[in-house]
């Protein structure tokens, strides 16, 4: 495997007060833990120098009402950083 796509994402859009827990919870299980079980899954079986690439929308850089999505988003975004500085420290001993 010398590649991961993470684009898996489902819209909700309802705003903060009108949100509903299994609305939220699909949102966040699809955006946030689908790429954490691909990635889980897959890295093993990553020679070094492949790569992986998450693919997200600009809702992971700015703020807008639908609140489920825009978290989610804002969690995957910075969970990259998070996975990245991971890899660093492993690789480097």
């Amino acid at each position: 495997m010398h590649g991961l796509v993470n684009n898996a994402g489902v819209p909700y859009r309802p705003r903060q007060l009108d949100v509903d827990i299994p609305g939220w919870e699909r949102t966040l299980a699809v955006n946030l833990t689908g790429a954490l079980l691909g990635i889980q899954a897959l890295v093993p079986f990553m020679p070094s120098g492949a790569s992986i690439v998450n693919i997200g929308s600009i809702a992971g850089l700015t703020a807008h009402h639908a609140v489920a999505d825009t978290v989610s988003k804002w969690v995957f975004a910075a969970s990259r950083r998070s996975r990245r500085s991971n890899w660093l420290r492993a690789a480097s001993g």
